[in-house]
Order: C-alpha cells, then sequence, then structure tokens
C-alpha cells in the first residue's frame, strides 16, 4: 500500500478471520414479520445452484484492509506546492503560500487576537 501523506510504500499485513453462514433461499423465513434470533440475523441467503466465492472474498478482504495507512507517526508528507517528500528533503517554498481569497479572513483574525 502506499502512504497517505508521502506516497511512499509501505508493507501492509491483513489478516482477519471471519465466519460467514449461507443457506439456499428455500431455508428463507417466508412470513412477512418473523422475529429472528440473534444467531439467525447473521445468515445470508442465496437463489441458484450456489455462490460465487471470489466476490465474497474480495469484499472480506475489502473489509480487513485499512483505510489509510501511515508510513510511521512522524510522517510529514509532501509539500503541497511543489511535491517535495519532506521526509527526505526541505524544499524551498514559502512556509505559507496564503490564498489570496482569505486575505479579510486573515485580516479579520489578526485584528481579533490583537483585541482579546
Amino acid at each position: 500500500m502506499n502512504c497517505a501523506r508521502c506516497l511512499e510504500s509501505v508493507p501492509e499485513e491483513v489478516s482477519r478471520d471471519f465466519d460467514l453462514l449461507y443457506r439456499p433461499m428455500v431455508w428463507a423465513p417466508r412470513d412477512e414479520a418473523v422475529r429472528l434470533s440473534v444467531d439467525e440475523s447473521e445468515i445470508a441467503f442465496f437463489e441458484g445452484d450456489g455462490l460465487f466465492l471470489a466476490d465474497i472474498i474480495s469484499e472480506q478482504i475489502n473489509l480487513a484492509v485499512p483505510m489509510k495507512v501511515i508510513c510511521r507517526s512522524d510522517c510529514r508528507g509532501l509539500c503541497a506546492h511543489c511535491g517535495a517528500n519532506l521526509n527526505y528533503e526541505q524544499c524551498s517554498c514559502e512556509a505559507r503560500i496564503a490564498d489570496p481569497r482569505l486575505a479579510s479572513l486573515e485580516r479579520f483574525k489578526l485584528e481579533w487576537f490583537k483585541k482579546h
């Protein structure tokens, strides 16, 4: 996988146990209002002659993979302006590039902190 901050390659071991129970649709309750036990709520039903296991396994793997991986806790990421990896090099970009559309809010913030 790739680090969410610096895009460096990160080895990620995925290990997860899962237990799925499938039954043919003929076992499904036919009444409109049926009260299921906790054990019965974990049963999935299928129609036809069988299941395509590749989809089920793929789903379980996707659930086990973390949404965001970070190479290390102190990863500095990439420079937002030039794209330099800040873990290995210091870029020469300005420390803060202000968005001109937010200049009036910046002035308001500075005035606010001067008063309080």
